[in-house]
């Protein structure tokens, strides 16, 4: 822990107008999440590495973080499946898939869809307002039945810049955006009940079209 403050150090002191009045220009931390976020992940259940993305958007005068992911192989959506409400499909191993409880339909309009037009894809959305509602949660991952997904919330970390997002039974993952290095990069860990952590991964900024609508927005700033 006291790494990863030293490492975010540089970033807070930026983002305030020391031995003065609050500097009304000063970036608000929960902006340095917002980006489009692209990781790659190994999964034992496919022959390649996967791309995940985060296409991931913050509205700071609501405090509402908003995540439109993906998962992908070898160019392909993997997650969600690529089919509406109630229908399925299957995985390059041929395992069934079916439509992700979490999918809404982005095509660039600046709308979120509940039905495929043929002009976009479906993306998985999670999104809560920092310290205030949070929503139900299905993770990315694809399957045939999603069963009953767990409730989220999101609250900012002890630093003041990550992000804490946590389910009641324990499980959380803490959300950093890293800018300590050039070109900034984004770290997600998802730490169990008794914070053992299960895995870490991390994202690049891309300066890509957001899914939502298309514009393209500057990675944020790297403190290196």
């Amino acid at each position: 822990m006291f790494r990863r403050f030293a490492l975010l150090l540089p970033a807070l002191l930026a983002l305030c107008a020391c031995g003065g009045d609050p500097d009304s220009s000063a970036v608000d931390p929960l902006a340095l999440h917002d980006g489009y976020w692209v990781g790659l992940q190994d999964n034992p259940d496919l022959p390649v590495s996967m791309t995940i993305v985060n296409d991931m958007h913050i509205d700071t005068s609501t405090r509402r973080a908003t995540v439109y992911a993906q998962m992908q192989a070898l160019g392909q959506v993997v997650s969600p499946p690529q089919v509406g409400p109630g229908e399925c499909s299957t995985l390059p191993n041929g395992e069934p898939v079916c439509f992700h409880p979490n999918a809404v339909y982005l095509n660039g309009s600046g709308v979120e869809l509940d039905e495929a037009d043929g002009t976009g894809e479906w993306w998985v959305k999670h999104s809560w307002i920092v310290g205030g509602d949070g929503y139900q949660n299905w993770e990315l991952a694809p399957k045939e039945s999603y069963g009953n997904g767990a409730w989220v919330e999101g609250d900012l970390a002890d630093d003041g810049v990550s992000m804490r997002v946590s389910t009641p039974n324990g499980f959380y993952n803490i959300r950093t955006p890293l800018l300590d290095v050039d070109p900034v990069s984004y770290e997600v860990i998802r730490h169990g009940p008794d914070d053992v952590i299960d895995w870490v991964s991390t994202f690049e900024c891309s300066e890509q079209p957001s899914a939502l609508d298309n514009t393209t927005r500057p990675c944020p700033q790297s403190e290196s």
